[in-house]
């Protein structure tokens, strides 16, 4: 509460209740007025501040907009880039097994032939051994008679 000071001349012409019925007029004048301008200013102020904050949501808007759009771009070309790999990697597994399979085809191959090596010198000295065991007992039961 501001204090105001009354003229003398105007507190004598107007009396002591006179004078504190005018400070009070005043006073409630003053005060009216000061919250009507603090009102106002509080106003302004809000608005000011509403406006700042549609303006930053705004922004952020916008910046989680493109963002969002760059992440999609990202998420494309990491996508196409994945495939792209997954295809020359499917290409050269298949590569691999088509070589593999030649190979093990031409190792079985090789290893038929071995063991048909092995089968027909085992029957030639499987004959061989049996030819000479019927020489030999030939040859004994000859001895013997």
């Amino acid at each position: 509460m501001t204090i105001i000071a009354l003229p003398k001349a105007l507190r004598e012409r107007l009396g002591e209740e006179g004078s504190k019925a005018f400070v009070d007029v005043l006073d409630k004048a003053f005060m009216k007025t000061a919250e009507e301008r603090f009102e106002m200013r509080l106003a302004k102020t809000e608005a000011h501040f509403d406006k700042r904050f549609a303006e930053m949501e705004a922004r952020i808007d916008a910046l989680a907009a493109a963002m969002d759009n760059r992440i999609d771009a990202l998420s494309a070309a990491m996508d196409s880039r994945i495939d792209a790999l997954s295809a020359a990697v499917d290409s050269r597994i298949n590569a691999l097994s088509a070589d593999f399979d030649t190979r093990l085809a031409k190792l079985r191959g090789e290893l038929l032939v071995a063991i048909a090596d092995s089968r027909a010198e085992i029957i030639k000295w499987m004959f061989i051994f049996w030819a000479g065991q019927v020489a030999t007992s030939l040859v004994f039961l000859k001895l013997l008679k």
